[in-house]
């Protein structure tokens, strides 16, 4: 009998979880499943509150009839829990919580090795707040498109299924001690390590992430800062402590944010070099 071992990161945007999967992918044996939740939460949205995210909508929808991203959710999780294609000896999932929706149902995630990947909330939004300046989106941020509720959520959830408390990593640890991080999380989900994962070729030259490379290439990310960093990046950026201050209008989003990410961060697991804000 085969035996399929699925691994899935959970992470908000923005929590450095491509440049996670872009480590993870150098392994031998790994299939990368970048987003598969992406297109089918799309085709479930439906933007109504203004013209530019309607346009957004849109924008993306055309992305995937392009490029045939499979929009069936049913589909996509038969193949995020299925035999994986011969030759693959794992399967590295990238789910971020903007493109999971409780429709869905969670099930199916038992079939799965969860981990989750945190970051604090002020860090994502200031670079969400970037990128929807960058995209002339006028509306504030909201929490749907944060994710750290969902996050939360989605970890309460998998915990009851399970029966287990899922791994918590911080993001900013692994950017600290690449090395250490990496032998640490890969020693706990039961993989080999390998000191492959720390580099890579830039533009994403050797790189499975589909999603990553579509939305990289598009008028939708080819003027974005976050994209140009993850195509002209060949390894882990130098960790950098700057205080980012947020425009008055999000300081509630980052309030209502800060809980979901304490409860979260009470189960990371403690570096030596750990030097999480609160």
């Amino acid at each position: 009998m085969k035996i399929n071992k699925h691994i899935a990161l959970w992470a908000c945007p923005r929590s450095r979880s491509t440049v996670i999967a872009r480590a993870f992918e150098n392994l031998d044996g790994c299939i990368v499943y970048d987003e598969p939740l992406f297109a089918p939460n799309v085709f479930k949205t439906t933007y109504t509150i203004s013209n530019s995210r309607s346009l957004e909508e849109e924008n993306l929808k055309q992305l995937i009839v392009q490029n045939n991203l499979e929009t069936d959710i049913n589909k996509v999780i038969e193949k995020l829990t299925g035999n994986l294609p011969d030759g693959k000896s794992f399967s590295f999932q990238k789910m971020t919580t903007v493109d999971y929706k409780s429709e869905f149902g969670i099930d199916w995630a038992k079939k799965l090795t969860n981990f989750f990947l945190i970051r604090h909330p002020q860090d994502i939004i200031a670079s969400l707040d970037i990128a929807e300046k960058k995209a002339g989106i006028t509306e504030p941020l909201t929490q749907q498109i944060l994710g750290m509720k969902t996050l939360y959520q989605v970890f309460q959830q998998i915990k009851v299924i399970t029966g287990q408390i899922p791994l918590v990593i911080h993001s900013d640890d692994i950017v600290k001690n690449p090395i250490s991080a990496l032998q640490w999380l890969c020693k706990n989900l039961e993989i080999a390590f390998d000191e492959k994962m720390l580099t890579w070729k830039a533009n994403l030259e050797d790189s499975n992430l589909l999603h990553t490379q579509l939305y990289a290439n598009s008028a939708l990310g080819s003027s974005e800062p976050f994209f140009e960093t993850v195509r002209s990046s060949q390894t882990f950026l130098p960790y950098e402590n700057k205080e980012k201050k947020l425009p008055d209008q999000l300081i509630p989003l980052l309030d209502e944010s800060i809980p979901y990410y304490e409860k979260l961060l009470q189960h990371c697991h403690i570096f030596e070099w750990s030097e999480h804000r609160v």
